[in-house]
């Protein structure tokens, strides 16, 4: 039996495995997601109806991503001190958004060399495991220091 390296254990381990990386290796899948996205942002910078969120509709409580909408229309505006208010990570949701623009948008090879650059990275940092860590942790800090701030900073 074969010692496995320092290196190859840590790549197994769920937290280290790759989130985006599959996704940008599909254009179709990277399009409708870069799509939904921007749409979504550009629908609440033009004060159109966007999608209402599901969590909030249903059981009166913010969800993890209420506000991030308005936050990325509020970094696009350049408006710094209302989008970290209303969402802190509306600027990693805009680089995922430009991400998957950037992957359906590429030639095969550049896409496929963009997704294992994004893929080494994933095993190396564990960064998107991470940012949703950060983000569920972000929303119970929100919900336990100031539920009603909280809510009526994300009511629409």
């Amino acid at each position: 039996m074969k010692l496995r390296s320092a290196d190859s254990h840590l790549s197994t381990l769920w937290a280290l495995r790759p989130v985006l990386a599959p996704i940008l290796r599909r254009p179709g899948l990277s399009l409708v997601l870069g799509m939904a996205g921007a749409t979504q942002v550009a629908a609440t910078l033009a004060h159109l109806p966007a999608m209402a969120c599901p969590v909030m509709e249903l059981f009166h409580v913010p969800c993890p991503g209420c506000g991030l909408s308005r936050a990325c229309a509020a970094v696009i505006r350049g408006d710094w001190h209302q989008a970290i208010r209303l969402h802190a990570f509306a600027p990693f949701l805009l680089a995922a958004i430009a991400l998957f623009w950037v992957a359906a948008c590429l030639p095969s090879q550049a896409r496929l060399r963009l997704a294992a650059y994004v893929e080494r990275m994933e095993r190396q940092t564990g960064l998107p495991t991470l940012l949703l860590i950060m983000l569920v942790l972000y929303w119970i800090v929100r919900l336990l220091y100031a539920p009603d701030a909280f809510r009526s900073l994300v009511a629409t």
